[in-house]
């Protein structure tokens, strides 16, 4: 762990918890839980990726999701029976609305973004089409 408890990037109850889960086998989260605690020991992102078995990209996303969400980001089924800390310095857990309606409006508001991408990359083949074609060039 790491000498100065600002640079730590969990708290010694989320530390208690990713070393149960990256003991608890070889799934995606156990993977996971592995990187966050090499980051917290003061591994770098590449060094963490060698060891964990994640890529680089992948340790660095969940990195940040790990910032964001704390130990939310594991199933409940795996964190649960851990004793959480209370402490002042610890940042809350935020909490997600995960009722129907909000899934629907966020698969919505996706295939809308989507759809989005979709027509821009649409018109910039129109568009690159265009100019190839008037400069004589068909690639």
């Amino acid at each position: 762990m790491n000498d100065n408890q600002q640079d730590s990037l969990m708290t010694p109850d989320e530390r208690t918890v990713c070393e149960q889960i990256a003991a608890a086998g070889e799934s995606p989260h156990n993977l996971r839980a592995r990187a966050l605690l090499a980051l917290d020991t003061g591994a770098s992102q590449e060094e963490t990726a060698a060891q964990s078995g994640l890529t680089p990209n992948q340790v660095k996303y969940w990195m940040g999701r790990f910032r964001n969400n704390r130990l939310t980001i594991f199933p409940d089924e795996l964190v649960t029976g851990v004793p959480q800390s209370t402490s002042e310095t610890e940042p809350p857990t935020p909490t997600v609305d995960t009722s129907p309606d909000v899934k629907a409006e966020v698969e919505e508001t996706w295939m809308m973004n989507l759809d989005d991408l979709r027509w821009a990359l649409n018109d910039m083949l129109e568009e690159r089409e265009t100019v190839c074609r008037q400069y004589g060039n068909e690639n």
